[in-house]
């Protein structure tokens, strides 16, 4: 698959962290975030995504808009640089390639490896149990305590009503991926047709779950 739509996959995690349980870590800037999302049900905005390769010493820029549903839909739309797609309905995932015809159907804990993390973090009543979270100045830091395709993500936090302006990710060989969001809206009226996919006529549906 596409590059872009691999570090989609990273995207996804940290983003639904941002929809934490009264229960979870406690820290104060956590604490502020989970209070700006006490009345989100549903967003939508714009995002700017760039992801350093280390092997290859290259940068590679994308952007485009997404949509979230509470509890466990969201939908990942690439419109510079790609046009691909990505669609999450709970544990299920996926990618949709216009350009190649072909779209993948994906369990969304495999994709973002480790055990049903995606899962896990849509509920977020053991988020302790897998993850180390501290607070550093502006931004909140994770850390998996098994092996993940992500060695640490960042949320770095903004005041206002949507307390997240950038997510920054690592992986495990040191390539780095920054996504700042932008033109957020706070409960739009979005419908779960939105994050359902039709394919198309002629796109070939090839089925990993």
């Amino acid at each position: 698959m596409r590059r872009c739509l691999y570090y989609m996959s990273f995207f996804i995690l940290p983003l639904l962290l941002v929809f934490p349980p009264d229960h979870a870590y406690g820290g104060k800037l956590l604490q502020s975030v989970r209070d700006c999302f006490r009345e989100i049900n549903s967003l939508s905005g714009e995002f700017t995504q760039t992801t350093s390769v280390r092997s290859m010493d290259e940068k590679f820029q994308y952007s485009g808009v997404f949509y979230l549903l509470k509890p466990e839909m969201l939908r990942w739309d690439y419109l510079v640089g790609s046009t691909d797609q990505a669609y999450l309905n709970g544990e299920e995932m996926i990618l949709f390639q216009p350009a190649q015809k072909q779209a993948f159907l994906l369990k969304a804990g495999e994709v973002a490896s480790g055990k049903s993390p995606l899962g896990l973090l849509l509920e977020m009543d053991d988020i302790e149990k897998y993850y180390k979270v501290r607070e550093k100045k502006d931004r909140l830091v994770l850390h998996p305590k098994t092996p993940s395709i992500i060695s640490r993500a960042e949320l770095v936090i903004r005041e206002g009503r949507f307390p997240i302006s950038e997510i920054v990710l690592t992986d495990s060989i040191g390539n780095r991926t920054t996504i700042s969001i932008e033109k957020v809206k706070i409960n739009p009226p979005l419908k779960p047709e939105k994050f359902r996919f039709s394919p198309p006529e002629g796109v070939s549906v090839i089925d990993r779950r």
